[in-house]
């Protein structure tokens, strides 16, 4: 009779552990897909604004080669042409973000809903580059296991990002 007692007590410790090393594991799981899926974000985002600042600078250049061919019109519309084509790749730029996003989106990841505007305003400037909203913004990743806030900051033509997980009261604000 005690070794029926024993081999319970011993089953039901063993139970009670395997149900502590189940829910461990899926905590884990949660944190593994919450920074996944921030990576993702991150990794989109500086490849958006790395490539755009690029085409940013080609365009630079071509406004400074159209000011230099004003006598000479067929090198003046050629150049033209070239600034429209880049203009479009900027646009097919921003589609791509949006598609991956979309894509994340789709795999259960949950972004701040602002990051769908990009960090790029609609309109452009008067030579016909992209600008930034802002020179610092921040963005969410939200999913069950927190709330990971991102603070991107774009200086000097550098683009630097800053992870730490939110506090108290954005945890609850992006939970929602």
């Amino acid at each position: 009779m005690t070794i029926l007692y024993f081999i319970i007590i011993i089953t039901l410790l063993h139970l009670g552990i395997l149900s502590y090393l189940k829910n461990d594991l899926s905590k884990l799981n949660q944190n593994l897909n919450l920074f996944l899926c921030h990576k993702a974000l991150n990794t989109y985002q500086a490849k958006l604004i790395n490539e755009n600042e690029k085409l940013n600078n080609v365009i630079r250049t071509i406004n400074v080669l159209i000011i230099a061919s004003a006598t000479n019109p067929p090198l003046l519309i050629k150049l033209k042409r070239v600034k429209k084509v880049t203009q479009v790749k900027q646009k097919i730029n921003k589609i791509s973000f949006l598609k991956n996003i979309t894509k994340s989106i789709s795999k259960g990841c949950k972004y701040n809903p602002s990051l769908i505007k990009t960090p790029y305003l609609q309109k452009r400037s008067f030579s016909g580059e992209l600008k930034l909203r802002r020179r610092r913004w921040k963005s969410y990743t939200i999913m069950k296991a927190g709330t990971l806030k991102v603070l991107n900051q774009f200086i000097n033509g550098k683009y630097k990002q800053k992870t730490k997980m939110a506090k108290g009261w954005q945890r609850f604000l992006f939970s929602l």
